[in-house]
């Protein structure tokens, strides 16, 4: 799995890669269209002086740092595969066990239409 392209299709299918994105109905916000919760679980492991503020999500370098932490996290406690099936499912259904229900099919076949077109 290359992160290169997983940041680049969730960015498209999140916001067609607006960094400044916002969805203020499900106070989302940024390419990734990270929510304050999705932060604070990333900020929950880290020391206070590399935390990260949700305005972050605004800044595509931070951003892209959250996300590839939160995964990487997730990926390695539900000792999943790194690909980009569990990844996608895990960036839109979050932590918990949601990623592998049928929530996420759409999501995730939104995402397999990116990848598509980049192979």
């Amino acid at each position: 799995m290359s992160w290169v392209k997983l940041l680049y299709v969730i960015g498209m299918v999140e916001s067609g890669l607006n960094p400044l994105a916002i969805n203020h109905k499900e106070n989302a916000f940024g390419q990734y269209q990270l929510r304050p919760i999705y932060i604070q679980c990333v900020n929950s492991r880290l020391p206070e002086n590399e935390k990260f503020i949700n305005s972050d999500a605004f800044n595509p370098e931070q951003a892209k740092k959250i996300v590839k932490l939160y995964i990487t996290y997730w990926i390695k406690v539900r000792d999943l595969e790194l690909n980009y099936e569990n990844a996608c499912r895990l960036h839109n259904g979050g932590s918990g066990f949601i990623f592998k229900k049928h929530k996420t099919n759409y999501y995730w076949s939104k995402c397999q239409k990116v990848l598509k077109t980049l192979n």
